[in-house]
C-alpha cells in the first residue's frame, strides 16, 4: 500500500504560501522512518534524511518530523493516530502472543 503522504519517499513537501521557501516533512511511514535511521549496523551515523538533502540541495534547516508542523487533525487525515492506552496494550499483547507462535 502507498503512504498517502509521501508515496513510500519517506520525505513529502510543505507548501505555506506562494513565494516562501519550500519546507520538507520526514514520514512517519516504514519509509519515513528509514530515513529517519541514525544507526548503521549499530553503530550511530548521520540520519539518512541528511544524505537525502544533501544529494537534493535541501538545506537541512528546511527539513523536520511531520509531526512538528502537522495538527493532529491533518495528522489524523493523513492515517497517523496516536494509540490510546486501551489500543496500545492490544498491540503489545498481539505482538507478544505472535512473537510465542514463533517459538
Amino acid at each position: 500500500m502507498t503512504c498517502p503522504s509521501c508515496a513510500n519517499h519517506g520525505v513529502f513537501r510543505i507548501f505555506y504560501r506562494e513565494g516562501q521557501p519550500t519546507d520538507y516533512a520526514l514520514c512517519l511511514c516504514p519509509a519515513g522512518e528509514a530515513m529517519r535511521c541514525a544507526v548503521n549496523n549499530g553503530k550511530p551515523c548521520a540520519p539518512r534524511w541528511e544524505l537525502w538533502a544533501a544529494v537534493n540541495g535541501v538545506d537541512r534547516e528546511r527539513v523536520c518530523p511531520m509531526e512538528d508542523v502537522l495538527t493532529d487533525q491533518e495528522m489524523a487525515e493523513r492515517g497517523f493516530t496516536e494509540l490510546g492506552p486501551a489500543p496500545a496494550f492490544d498491540a503489545i499483547a498481539a505482538a507478544a502472543k505472535a512473537a510465542r507462535s514463533r517459538r
